[in-house]
């Protein structure tokens, strides 16, 4: 987005849902929401069910347009498996936003709509204070694009890409507030995602 979204406001609330014992399961639902102008409001909200035993979790959320389902289970302290769901019917990319100069054009806007698909593998060591992780992901992904100012690039989008992805990152945390994203201490983080395609891009 452009730096003329600077002026984004957001609130969160944090709600535990419970523990239910007929099924094992911790509930937790997040939500907030973006704020730039009447146009432009992005609410998030976002339920994860945790297993009893810790082993699995279920993520289901809404952020934007885009829709996600995900699943990560635990098969050790330091080895997951990772499945992710993503669907985005409009404006994905916000294509319905963009800028040139500084400024919305909005002749330039185009629809585009994604379909994204992850499966990964994480190894993770440390405890609360200091960890670090790497993550391979194989990603499928569609865009569907029309009504671009040149017709000539949608056939850079008219098949599905295959891409892989890499990322490790690192953090020594002495406190932190997810919701407000603030902590104290360091994190640091690196991340590769390359595409095989129609025409291959990274």
């Amino acid at each position: 987005m452009n730096s003329s979204l600077r002026h984004i406001f957001g609130a969160a609330l944090l709600v535990p849902l419970g523990f239910s014992p007929a099924v094992g399961q911790m509930r937790v639902l997040v939500t907030s929401v973006g704020y730039e102008s009447p146009s432009l409001v992005a609410p998030v909200v976002q339920l994860s069910f945790v297993s009893a035993s810790g082993t699995g979790m279920w993520t289901i959320g809404l952020a934007g347009y885009t829709l996600t389902a995900s699943r990560i289970t635990n098969h050790s302290p330091t080895l997951s498996t990772v499945f992710t769901a993503e669907v985005t019917p409009l404006n994905s990319n916000s294509s319905n936003y963009v800028y040139l100069g500084g400024a919305r054009e909005s002749a330039l806007a185009f629809r585009d709509a994604t379909v994204q698909l992850n499966v990964g593998l994480r190894v993770s060591r440390g405890d609360k204070r200091s960890r670090w992780g790497l993550e391979f992901r194989a990603i499928g992904l569609n865009e569907s694009v029309s009504r671009l100012v040149d017709p000539s690039l949608a056939s850079r989008w008219r098949d599905p890409y295959l891409g892989l992805q890499i990322a490790a990152k690192y953090s020594r945390v002495v406190s932190e507030e997810v919701l407000v994203g603030r902590w104290d201490g360091i994190k640091a983080a690196a991340n590769v995602v390359g595409f095989a395609g129609a025409q291959p891009w990274w």
